[in-house]
Parts: structure tokens; C-alpha cells; sequence
């Protein structure tokens, strides 16, 4: 198996959780399963799948992401785990299959969205985990899988940026270059006349102008 086989392909740059993926780092070395909890849009998604790039040279026989975003009935959660793994449904009991399969594998499981199946999820993992000694299982959710020995870690929302100033007004260096900021273009005569507070300040409000236009 190739270093990051059955891990999503990049489609563009990952900044801003240095700090999260050493937490994970730490984490997984003391637990087998760990759930990721967050809202949605935290990037639960984003951040384990490339933590589960960065852990190709850990585990010798790779990674595998089992997406169930697009699963609804609760019943074909075992079948999600199927195909990522690269099995073909032929036996009833797909789960056994799944055991059969990954038994004496080192490798990490990344099960993405869980929140509107964990109790399909849950029971799948909590077998998997039973039956296969060397598997370890990173899940995100908004909710825990409540299973023994789950660790859950919670990530929040990446902040946006602060300026040193946060109360004070954004400037721009003249009205005419704010009004061509956001599109407008308006002759100087009409503000003037619209607009009598338009005198060709040296520094105007970019709120100002924005209503202006």
C-alpha cells in the first residue's frame, strides 16, 4: 500500500493547526480511538485527513477514510466501511468480512461524519477495534461514539485574524480611490451635489463612501 493510499487528495494549502495536529499526535500514542468533536465548518474533516497524511511513515499498512457524509440509512454503515477498504460485498455478514480483512493490519481508520449514524458507526468500530489489535480509529462527529476507551478532543473554529486596532475605522488614502474600491463610478460633481459632506477630504470613512455609492 502507497503512503497516503486511501487518503483524499489534496485541492489546496492546509495552514493554521500546527498546534491541533501535535495534539492528536500526543493523544493517539495513549488511545486507539479518538473522536473529534466540532461544529460544522470547524474543518474537523480537513484537519484529520491531513493528520492521517502526515502518520503514513506510523502505520505499515497505511490509512483509509470512510466518508459517511453522503450515507443515510443506518444499515449500509457497514458497506461504507467495505468499499474504502476495497471489498467486495458478497458476504452477508459484511462486518466479519471487515474483521477477516484487517485483522493483522497496522493501520489507521478516519471515519468522517459520524453525528447522524453514531450508532451504526459505534457498533462497527467497537468490533473492528475488538477483533483487530493493531487498528487504531480517528472519527469526527458532533457527537461521541460512547464507546469504552474513546477520547474525546474537541476543536474549535480557527479565529480570524485581528488587526491592532480593532474599534478604529478602515481608511483608504482618498474618497475618489474608496469609491473605485467598491465598484462605483461616480463623477465627482454628483457626489458633491448629492453629498454636500464630500469635499475632497484628504481621508474619508470607507463605510462612508460604500453608502454613498
Amino acid at each position: 500500500m502507497t503512503d497516503t493510499a486511501g487518503v483524499p487528495l489534496r485541492l489546496s494549502s492546509f495552514i493554521g493547526r500546527k498546534k491541533e495536529m501535535g495534539e492528536l499526535r500526543r493523544l493517539l500514542v495513549h488511545t486507539r480511538l479518538l473522536t473529534m468533536l466540532g461544529p460544522g465548518g470547524a474543518g474537523k474533516t480537513r484537519l484529520a485527513t491531513e493528520f492521517a497524511r502526515s502518520q503514513s511513515h506510523r502505520f505499515a499498512d497505511g490509512q483509509i477514510t470512510i466518508e459517511l457524509v453522503e450515507v443515510r440509512d443506518p444499515a449500509l454503515v457497514p458497506d461504507a466501511f467495505a468499499r474504502a477498504a476495497g471489498i467486495r460485498l458478497q458476504a452477508e455478514d459484511t462486518i466479519g468480512t471487515l474483521v477477516h480483512r484487517l485483522i493483522s493490519s497496522e493501520m489507521l481508520l478516519v471515519v468522517d461524519n459520524c453525528e447522524h449514524l453514531t450508532e451504526a458507526a459505534a457498533t462497527v468500530v467497537a468490533r473492528l477495534l475488538a477483533a483487530c489489535p493493531r487498528l487504531v480509529v480517528l472519527a469526527t462527529s458532533r457527537e461521541r461514539l460512547n464507546l469504552d476507551g474513546e477520547v474525546v478532543w474537541r476543536l474549535s473554529p480557527l479565529a480570524l485574524p485581528q488587526t491592532a486596532d480593532t474599534s478604529r475605522t478602515t481608511y483608504l488614502p482618498s474618497w475618489r480611490s474608496a469609491v473605485d474600491s467598491t465598484g462605483c463610478r461616480l463623477p465627482s460633481s454628483w457626489l458633491q451635489r448629492e453629498h454636500p459632506a464630500f469635499r475632497r477630504p484628504r481621508l474619508w470613512p470607507v463605510s462612508t463612501i460604500v453608502f454613498a455609492c
